[in-house]
């Protein structure tokens, strides 16, 4: 489950794990709930919007505002280390 907000991750994984142990006790089973997180991207820093922006515009494309996705969870984990860029 991919989110912007850690609390919100926090809180979808708490609940979760509520309503799959409670489905399993009600029918007298049990559960090995797991959760995996992952995080998604936040190109947070201005400067890495601006080399971004001029390194497209620079080879001729037009650089555009895109709208938050939770896409590049992979690399969001690089970026709890280092600050960076995902294009």
């Amino acid at each position: 489950m991919c989110t912007f907000e850690n609390t919100d991750r926090q809180l979808i994984r708490d609940l979760m794990k509520r309503t799959v142990e409670g489905i399993a006790v009600s029918f007298g089973a049990e559960v090995d709930f797991r959760w995996f997180d992952y995080l998604p991207v936040v190109n947070n820093a201005s400067v890495f919007a601006d080399v971004a922006k001029e390194a497209v515009e620079s080879i001729g494309y037009l650089a555009v505002e895109a709208k938050q996705s939770p896409g590049g969870e992979d690399f969001a984990y690089y970026q709890t280390l280092k600050p960076g860029l995902f294009v």
